[in-house]
């Protein structure tokens, strides 16, 4: 893995290579914006970590030529600053870069972030070489079956192949991404195909990835018991218009860019919408958010929300964003800047819930792209007078809260067709 620095700064720059040596095989460093973009382009980093005030170009300007740039536009990207600035933090967050730490550099604490940020974001290559394919993983003991399996399944999937339980488990560690789809053959030896979904499901909850579906490829019809450990069953065959068939009626089955985006939010999108919404609550509120309980939280009547639209013409995603009317103009008050002595009105907050608005929806949409989901964003709809419980009508959502105590819901729902 190689990694850019951008800082003008010596000792900083130093720091940080002490601090990402051992997380990177390679580190390349640039003095200032424009030789950070020579150095993008002629070296293909894997991530870049940038300073934001540099001579020549800052670091929006790198992070903006980036993100236009087709060959290097989910490049993942941490900026860093001396200065907390909510527009700025709040236009680079709307890039989507991946995380913002304010200078000095605590290694102590930034340590961890560093290191979470890579593992989360190390795939992004394959996903952008390979789209929203889903990654399989293909557990079998007999060569010759997988080598016959195989073609067929590369037309629809990333594969991964294993020969034993144990096998398997190694592979699904040091994949990446990691499988979420795995097919297991009935009769495996030592782990069996029952032990070895306990332990792939044990192991994910342990790396932090979602829990993979499961299939039993059986020669025969297996027990109901059994049949009844796994997601589904498919017949084992070598005879490709059976095998075929048997795809179309298992795996295959619903895998409509509609339904493989619905996938997506239910299974894999709640770590990025956490983070998202962080940054963006965070830079704008300009306190620390923290992901809260939504157990005995008190509906919202009469708030403010905001709801952007991204689709393409297969499929729809809406994002909405609402907090109850006192802490919508709060953040208002914020972000205009308000004197002790003047408060936000309500039309303030209406205004600051478009920014906002538009913020998270550029954020779930470099997310979303990061992932193979091109979708196109639309002016958020704003409501002056918003009263739900959000929680029920929503594929997945979290309610947040600043170190201050505003509550903020954000919440992702998936639909069909645009054009059906």
């Amino acid at each position: 893995m190689k990694i850019l620095i951008a800082e003008d700064d010596l000792v900083t720059r130093e720091l940080l290579k002490r601090i990402l040596a051992h997380m990177a095989d390679e580190i390349i460093e640039a003095n200032d914006g424009l030789e950070a973009l020579e150095l993008i382009e002629s070296e293909d980093p894997d991530f870049l970590f940038t300073d934001i005030q540099m001579p020549a170009l800052d670091g929006r300007a790198i992070v903006e030529a980036v993100r236009a740039s087709e060959k290097h536009r989910l490049l993942p990207i941490v900026c860093m600053s001396g200065v907390k600035d909510k527009d700025e933090i709040t236009a680079l967050v709307a890039l989507g870069i991946q995380d913002y730490i304010l200078k000095p550099i605590r290694p102590a604490e930034v340590q961890e972030r560093f290191r979470k940020v890579i593992s989360q974001h190390s795939g992004w290559r394959r996903r952008q070489a390979g789209g929203e394919r889903p990654t399989l993983m293909l557990v079998d003991p007999d060569q010759a079956f997988r080598d016959f399996a195989r073609p067929f399944l590369e037309g629809h999937f990333s594969v991964i192949e294993a020969n034993s339980g144990a096998h398997a488990m190694r592979q699904f560690k040091d994949a990446e991404p990691r499988p979420t789809i795995v097919v297991v053959s009935r009769g495996l030896p030592l782990i069996g195909e029952v032990q070895l979904k306990t332990f792939l499901n044990k192991l994910a909850g342990t790396l932090g990835s979602p829990t993979p579906t499961y299939w039993l490829a059986s020669d025969d019809d297996a027990s109901p018991e059994l049949a009844s450990q796994f997601d589904g069953q498919l017949r084992r065959t070598l005879a490709a218009d059976a095998f075929t068939a048997e795809l179309k009626r298992t795996l295959l089955h619903g895998t409509s860019p509609a339904e493989r985006l619905e996938r997506h939010l239910v299974e894999s999108a709640h770590p990025w919408l956490v983070s998202a919404a962080r940054q963006v609550l965070g830079a704008m509120s300009a306190h620390e958010v923290s992901p809260i309980s939504a157990k005995d939280l008190p509906p919202i009547v009469g708030g403010v929300s905001g709801v952007v639209t991204l689709e393409s013409q297969d499929a729809r995603v809406r994002l909405l964003v609402a907090c109850s009317r006192e802490d919508a103009i709060t953040l208002a008050g914020t972000v205009r800047s308000k004197g002790e002595d003047e408060r936000a009105s309500h039309d303030d907050a209406v205004e600051v819930f478009g920014e906002l608005s538009n913020a998270l929806g550029a954020r779930a949409r470099a997310a979303l792209a990061e992932r193979g989901f091109e979708l196109q964003g639309s002016l958020p709809e704003i409501n002056p007078s918003y009263t739900a419980e959000p929680d029920a009508s929503w594929h997945i959502g979290e309610w947040f809260a600043t170190s201050t105590g505003q509550r903020f819901y954000v919440g992702l729902v998936a639909e069909g067709h645009v054009n059906a």
